[in-house]
């Protein structure tokens, strides 16, 4: 090849080799020799869009994601096969997110749903539905919460119809929950709950979390005896949750509230008991002490508002 670089043979030989370097993933090496030819063929360019995408997925799975949006601009730039230039577009879409480059990523991930709508292709990795859910994110990091609710609701709406099965098991909870924080942000209190309360209905992923944020609104409504059947559903149902600490503080909180002291301490010491290193539980401690006030028990007001304040000493000197 070097020593009749413009023979015919020679564009023959460099093909063949191109093709057994593509066989063996060695896509370094291929690329740069494909880089070399003179002209490509539309077979050539095919494979050059190809391998380049190739090379990027494996730069992106070893972290190096300058590098792959080197290999996805080339592969591009040689764009023939519409399905894999929809690959490639979901693939930036997904480096730019990480960057936290949202705009950029929100037009690349809307590109490549209408690239996919009109190849009609779906696959694990890439898919109508990654795609709307990754535009609507955009949406909620850029903070514009009135599109990230009505995104997420067309996500919600690709998951009734999606033949995704795994997509729609990793994206619905997240979308509903998004969608009910972004609800709660923007006041739509009964939207917000609905969404929450469905994550649970659904034993979806994050039941907890949405359950939580349940109660809190049921607070909001002033639904007390919704926000108590919230958090026992959460204290009874999910026993190893991060939130139980939060949850039963509420719940001795809500039980103070309507001067039912009984129930109140019976939480707050629960929350002693087995949460000592809980930012709940000084807040507890004085808690205790005002029913204590309230019941005109002086000695064990004074004790558990000492207690209260050698406890929030202790966690503030022992803070990570």
């Amino acid at each position: 090849m070097s020593k009749y670089p413009k023979s015919a043979k020679t564009t023959e030989a460099k093909n063949l080799l191109a093709e057994q370097l593509v066989s063996t993933k060695n896509y370094p090496e291929a690329i740069e020799l494909m880089e070399d030819f003179d002209e490509f063929t539309d077979k050539n360019q095919i494979v050059f869009q190809k391998i380049n995408y190739f090379y990027a997925v494996e730069l992106y799975n070893d972290n190096k994601q300058d590098q792959a949006l080197v290999h996805l601009d080339k592969s591009t730039n040689n764009a023939v096969d519409n399905n894999i230039d929809g690959q490639v577009t979901f693939l930036k879409a997904e480096i730019l997110f990480e960057k936290k480059q949202y705009k950029t990523a929100m037009e690349n991930y809307a590109s490549a749903y209408q690239m996919m709508q009109k190849a009609g292709v779906n696959t694990a990795n890439y898919s109508n539905l990654k795609a709307l859910y990754g535009k609507a994110y955009c949406h909620y990091m850029l903070k514009e919460y009135n599109n990230a609710a009505i995104a997420f609701g067309k996500v919600i709406e690709e998951c009734n119809v999606t033949k995704d099965a795994a997509g729609k098991a990793k994206v619905l909870p997240d979308a509903l929950l998004r969608r009910g924080d972004a609800f709660f942000i923007l006041k739509n209190y009964e939207g917000a709950r609905n969404d929450y309360y469905q994550v649970y209905q659904l034993n979806l992923q994050g039941g907890d979390y949405a359950l939580l944020q349940k109660a809190t609104l049921d607070g909001l409504l002033k639904d007390d005896e919704a926000r108590i059947n919230s958090l026992q559903t959460l204290i009874a149902t999910y026993k190893k949750s991060l939130y139980l600490d939060d949850a039963i503080y509420q719940l001795g909180s809500v039980y103070e509230e309507r001067n039912d002291y009984e129930k109140a301490k019976m939480q707050f010491n629960l929350l002693l008991d087995n949460y000592k290193n809980s930012n709940y539980t000084s807040k507890a401690l004085l808690k205790l002490g005002l029913i204590s006030y309230n019941e005109n028990k002086w000695t064990m007001h004074w004790f558990t508002i000492k207690q209260s304040v050698r406890s929030s000493q202790y966690l503030r000197a022992n803070k990570p």
